[in-house]
């Protein structure tokens, strides 16, 4: 085998080892760290606040032509962001990884409890489309106190590009 075979087979190795931890650690994580899901809703005596979300653009690498969605959540909670999850359009019976990323130097960037090229983010759960490509699902995850300003996405679980986005999600935590 020469040189640049093995490089480019310990290449692949090593993005498949890293989406296989990323998915090991979406679905093993303990409630109570940080970035981590844990039980809850939003307040009935709370209106919740509505974010559309948007089709990623093909620059991305991945677009679902169709999909929508939004995100219902509370803007001011103890210990979380907390809210639900309204998907239409996506792949049928298909894994799908929500996930909340950094706008650095917004200070709320630093935290976020996962961090990649400088840029903080919180991979929190794992979401499966029905038959039809739709999820309805619940969020809470945990989080320091403080005001947030970051970016929603939803990312497809086999390779993790963002399939629906947000670029204006503000919240904050008690």
């Amino acid at each position: 085998m020469s040189k640049k075979t093995w490089r480019t087979l310990v290449g692949v190795a090593g993005v498949v080892l890293a989406a296989a931890i990323t998915a090991w650690a979406i679905r093993s994580s303990s409630p109570t760290g940080p970035g981590q899901q844990i039980p809850g809703s939003i307040p009935e005596a709370q209106e919740p606040t509505r974010l559309s979300l948007s089709v990623a653009p093909d620059t991305w690498g991945k677009t679902v032509p169709g999909a929508s969605g939004q995100v219902l959540h509370a803007d001011d909670l103890q210990g979380a962001f907390t809210g639900k999850v309204e998907l239409r359009g996506l792949e049928p019976n298909h894994q799908y990884v929500l996930s909340i990323n950094g706008k650095p130097p917004h200070p709320s960037d630093s935290r976020l409890p996962q961090r990649v090229n400088d840029e903080g983010y919180a991979d929190f759960k794992q979401v499966s489309t029905d038959s039809d490509g739709n999820v309805n699902d619940g969020f809470s995850v945990s989080l320091p106190s403080g005001q947030f300003d970051v970016n929603f996405f939803v990312k497809d679980a086999t390779d993790f590009k963002i399939v629906l986005y947000s670029d204006f999600l503000q919240f904050a935590v008690r």
